[in-house]
């Protein structure tokens, strides 16, 4: 049962939220029955437990749902679990259908207090494409898709060479253009240099907010098994992007990108740092998702199924989307990230102007990694510390060995 407004109360279809076995055997006991012999449909339909747990709510606004997480991963769990095996109770709409509960039960206990201009993305988003998410099994498995983010209408031209670059590779079988920028119709001129082929695997995910969690929408018509997620600001060698890909295809849960970070969190302190990996230290945590590989179902996850309260607090602070995914992929899969060199050098055309080089920059993403632990993952770090590199496979330089030159040196080490 639930109050309106002027605190009538409202009966309707039941909703549970996180039952608690130890709230169910006092409530039992309450009512002097053995909760073993009790039907579940009809103890859920005639009693009231705590708010937290089981709440009445209005059948307008939600349909009538009873469902039963019998494996250890949950859906309020299911990203800090950290389960190796996470395919076998994964349950994609299900799932969904429980984070909508939980939000709508939210939201409507706030008793009007005001929302965020975003508030409603993640249902009209998911809403879209729940019903098919768990039949949706991305069948192509040696093809990769683009997702390649831009809000700039001044980078229009060289976003076009880019397009045309990526599909000169046999590997990528589409690229999606995520158009951020809400006021700004998408201008003609962004696929007039594309041939009538290459428009046909080429996408314009135009948005209606303002998001940066944007980049990780779950797209209807995705096909592949992994997304290759990107700036539009960075410009890769196609032999290091597919080499990349095959490290991809060898550890399919782990983020594999071009951009390791690190970070540290002190549980006791409640501190954190945020550092780029250099000196002795060559350690990270995470790859930015400015050019990284990751599976496919991840979209879905990131977008439907995380608590809303985190894209809120992306969305205040526009910053930090990248280090939320990382903690999602590591924390749900028990998969950390993977660190590629390329060959060739990567063009990073964004280093003279974004987000990342202003003030307060690291500061305020090392406030972030805080604030996620503590608000999302009960405070427990989902991160795990990665210390090697995937390079290209080159030939072992050999040299004729002396015994004299390596007993001079044991001699002179010590060794």
């Amino acid at each position: 049962m639930v109050l309106s407004d002027n605190y009538e109360p409202i009966y309707g279809s039941l909703i549970v939220i996180e039952p608690s076995r130890d709230i169910l055997e006092y409530d039992a006991e309450l009512y002097d029955v053995e909760i073993e012999r009790i039907p579940i449909s009809d103890y859920l339909q005639e009693t009231i437990l705590s708010w937290d747990r089981i709440i009445m709510m209005p059948l307008s606004l939600l349909d009538e749902n009873i469902l039963i997480f019998k494996d250890a991963t949950k859906p309020w769990n299911f990203h800090k679990y950290g389960k190796q095996d996470w395919r076998s109770s994964y349950e994609p709409s299900e799932y969904y259908t429980w984070r909508q509960a939980h939000t709508l039960l939210k939201n409507f206990l706030s008793l009007g207090s005001p929302g965020w201009a975003n508030q409603n993305r993640q249902r009209d988003i998911c809403d879209k494409v729940a019903p098919n998410s768990t039949s949706h099994t991305f069948p192509l498995q040696n093809k990769f898709s683009v997702l390649l983010s831009t809000y700039n209408p001044e980078r229009l031209e060289h976003i076009s060479l880019l397009i045309r670059h990526l599909l000169r590779s046999s590997k990528v079988h589409a690229v999606y253009v995520t158009w951020h920028n809400p006021a700004l119709e998408v201008p003609p001129s962004l696929l007039e240099a594309l041939t009538s082929i290459e428009r046909e695997r080429v996408h314009i995910l135009r948005q209606e907010y303002d998001s940066l969690n944007n980049r990780f929408n779950p797209i209807a018509s995705l096909l592949t098994d992994s997304v290759y997620i990107m700036d539009d600001d960075i410009f890769m060698d196609l032999g290091d992007l597919e080499f990349t890909y095959q490290t991809w295809q060898a550890q399919k849960d782990n983020a594999v990108g071009h951009f390791p970070r690190y970070h540290t969190f002190d549980p006791e302190l409640q501190t954190g740092t945020y550092k780029v990996p250099y000196g002795q230290k060559m350690q990270y945590s995470m790859v930015l998702t400015k050019s990284m590989f990751v599976r496919s179902d991840y979209l879905f996850a990131y977008t439907c199924l995380l608590d809303q309260d985190m894209h809120r607090i992306i969305d205040d602070r526009l910053n930090c989307e990248d280090i939320a995914f990382s903690m999602l992929a590591t924390g749900w899969t028990g998969a950390g990230p993977t660190s590629v060199t390329p060959q060739k050098p990567v063009s990073d055309f964004g280093l003279d102007l974004g987000i990342s080089l202003s003030v307060g920059h690291m500061d305020a993403r090392a406030e972030c990694i805080v604030d996620f632990i503590g608000q999302f993952w009960d405070g427990q770090d989902p991160l795990i510390m990665a210390y090697n590199t995937i390079v290209p496979y080159r030939r072992t330089s050999l040299r004729r060995g002396k015994w004299e030159s390596i007993k001079s040196q044991v001699s002179k080490y010590g060794i």
